[in-house]
């Protein structure tokens, strides 16, 4: 490693990161809207951008995650205790967002199956709340049982993957860094896709239990190899052609990634090479060499970066009563109002939680909530 610093020291938080995760929680969003689109002659092409989507948040996990092992000098720790110390805090960043869209999710769908009779004595509520356990623990991805809401088995693989990933990286750093992760990025890139064609040939069963965290693995440890290249290049003096290569080289990639996953992501073959590409322009974003970083520096982006992760929670809720309902729109109307009620339920999740967060404290600092009981 040349450098146990993060170049974040002189340029702060990387807003355009933020910027690329709300797109990206737009386009899972597109993705998902296939059930609206069964009458359609022509599908949409953007039905295989949320897989592109998945990577890009793995990747930048990844990547977070060993600018944290050196951030917080964790070589210095026990590797078992600095793993567990890593998942606590990814655990307390999410936590609030992730409870609440469950609470929301679980407890709008327990009204419906009240409603249509499907819950309708004591064993039924207890069945309810016991298959809801799995997805409240966040271990949905092992395989136990499928999220109900849907997208949140991405967070169920993250927290599987991080842990053990971290405690590799704490044991053997250059070993992990420099060799694991890259020969490990190749070898799962092609089971990855291996399996996909298995599951096409009627092997769906051991594609659902091997895919989630798979996807995760690979993810987390395309990161990893992004922070190499990133520690490459992060302090180097760059001249003004060299910046103008970076950000040519930076436009190019984000233009040809965001086209894809518009009008060519239904191939696999075109989305594996989508996936090798993120690794180094995502090394490149990160180290704000390229100039397209001047065109982020509003807190507005940081703002985006944070409503995107309620955003990508709260959509399952809206496609499942979507489809309850009859609009009577067609395909493209009823996508611009799935992101527009996504939207407003991402809004209500993420203020309405620390809203009762801070009226919970302050009732309880005046013991008034003892009083009440």
């Amino acid at each position: 490693m040349e450098s146990t610093e993060i170049k974040s020291e002189k340029k702060s938080r990387n807003y355009q990161i933020d910027f690329f995760r709300f797109i990206f929680a737009v386009l899972v969003i597109l993705q998902h809207s296939q059930p609206f689109a069964k009458d359609l002659a022509d599908k949409p092409s953007w039905f295989g951008a949320g897989h592109i989507a998945v990577y890009f948040f793995f990747i930048v996990s990844g990547f977070l995650m060993v600018s944290h092992y050196f951030r917080k000098n964790d070589a210095q720790k026990d590797p078992g205790r600095a793993a567990l110390d890593f998942l606590k805090s990814k655990i307390s960043v999410i936590a609030i967002d992730y409870f609440a869209a469950f609470a929301i999710y679980r407890g709008v769908d327990f009204a419906i199956q009240l409603m249509t009779g499907k819950i309708s004595s004591f064993n039924s509520v207890m069945k309810f709340i016991i298959v809801s356990i799995p997805e409240s623990l966040g271990i949905t991805a092992t395989g136990l049982t499928q999220a109900s809401n849907g997208p949140v088995w991405y967070i169920s693989a993250m927290l599987i993957a991080m842990p053990l990933l971290y405690y590799m990286l704490c044991k053997n750093k250059g070993f992990f860094m420099y060799v694991f992760a890259p020969f490990a990025c190749v070898f799962l890139l092609g089971w990855r896709y291996y399996t996909y064609d298995m599951a096409k040939a009627g092997m769906k069963p051991f594609f659902n239990v091997t895919e989630p965290v798979t996807k995760a693995f690979l993810g987390l440890l395309c990161g990893v190899v992004a922070f190499v290249i990133y520690d490459k290049i992060k302090n180097k003096k760059f001249t003004t052609a060299g910046r103008f290569i970076i950000t040519l080289a930076e436009l190019t990639g984000y233009a040809a990634v965001i086209y894809i996953c518009l009008f060519q992501s239904g191939s696999s073959q075109i989305r594996l090479c989508i996936h090798i590409l993120l690794v180094p322009l995502l090394a490149l974003t990160f180290s704000q060499e390229s100039w397209i970083g001047l065109l982020f520096k509003s807190k507005l982006f940081y703002a985006l970066g944070k409503f995107s992760f309620p955003l990508y929670l709260s959509h399952g809720l809206v496609i499942k009563l979507l489809m309850k309902i009859e609009t009577g729109m067609g395909y493209y109307q009823e996508v611009l109002l799935l992101i527009v009620l996504s939207c407003l339920l991402a809004l209500v999740e993420y203020f309405g939680i620390r809203l009762f967060i801070l009226l919970f404290r302050a009732v309880f600092k005046k013991g008034t909530f003892v009083k009440c009981n």
